[in-house]
């Protein structure tokens, strides 16, 4: 039974979703297109403009005087292209771990992993042997960049169907040898960074110079107080000589005697 043109509006509104021409979405948009490429009917003109509504950005530039679903498919096909697998995959394999949670690191291990899975798909590869392949990816990746001994030993070892699985797994190891899910699980060197950050800011830090400039600050110290020390008997060497004409100066007839006295007599603080 043929659909009225409101029926397939409604029909096709539903079957299609808003494309902005990012390549990663784009075998979902093509996919509803071409559902409604089979339900269209005598409404091909109706789909393409209702498809040209659906189009943003990059997508609605490349769009222009299509005027069949198949030329906006080809279209489509012809000028978005993502990244190749080769490139997805090297991005996979230097995705760090670092200080990040086994789940915030499996979640950008799962963003990448779907995209190698795309590339392959747009390549030709069938569905069934691209998730294989990106599967594999993925573990290798986690086995790679995993900082957990055990965690790395277990996942090498397991036999994963998909993505799914080997997230979980991967999730449920690293709980297992943490205790926690959200244990933040970090380098060596960075241990050893924040170990000496830690003592740094205790005070307890013994870097490069440490010793030199210990030494350094303690022939500092000695000499000031040589210096004070020095500086203090000169400054008592003037106070007896100011003593000595005081006392010259009140009793002139004991001037000699009185002076030659104190300038003998030991300091005195």
């Amino acid at each position: 039974m043929a659909q009225s043109a409101d029926q397939f509006i409604s029909t096709a509104s539903r079957l299609i979703p808003e494309y902005d021409g990012t390549a990663s979405n784009l075998q979902s948009f093509l996919d509803g297109i071409e559902m409604v490429d089979e339900l269209k009917g005598e409404h091909e003109r109706l789909a393409v403009t209702l498809i040209k509504t659906k189009l943003k950005g990059t997508a609605r530039q490349i769009i222009t005087t299509e005027n069949s679903i198949l030329a906006i498919i080809n279209a489509l096909k012809t000028n978005i292209k993502g990244e190749s697998v080769a490139v997805l995959t090297a991005k996979l394999m230097n995705l760090q771990q670092k200080n990040k949670t086994a789940n915030q690191y499996t979640k950008e291990v799962e963003q990448l992993t779907k995209a190698i899975q795309g590339a392959y798909i747009s390549d030709g590869i069938p569905p069934k042997i691209a998730i294989q392949y990106s599967t594999k990816a993925s573990v290798d990746a986690m086995v790679k960049n995993c900082t957990l001994p055990e965690v790395r030993l277990i996942m090498k070892s397991g036999q994963f169907n998909n993505l799914n699985d080997a997230v979980q797994k991967f999730v449920e190891s690293c709980t297992d040898a943490t205790g926690r899910t959200d244990t933040v699980l970090f380098t060596q060197r960075q241990n050893t960074n924040n170990y000496r950050e830690n003592n740094r800011v205790n005070g307890n830090f013994r870097g490069r110079g440490y010793y030199r400039n210990n030494n350094y600050n303690r022939q500092r110290q000695y000499n000031n107080s040589n210096q004070y020390g020095n500086q203090r008997g000169r400054g008592n060497n003037r106070r007896i000589q100011h003593n000595v004409r005081i006392t010259s100066t009140n009793n002139g007839t004991n001037q000699n005697n009185i002076g030659s006295e104190n300038l003998n007599q030991p300091l005195r603080d």
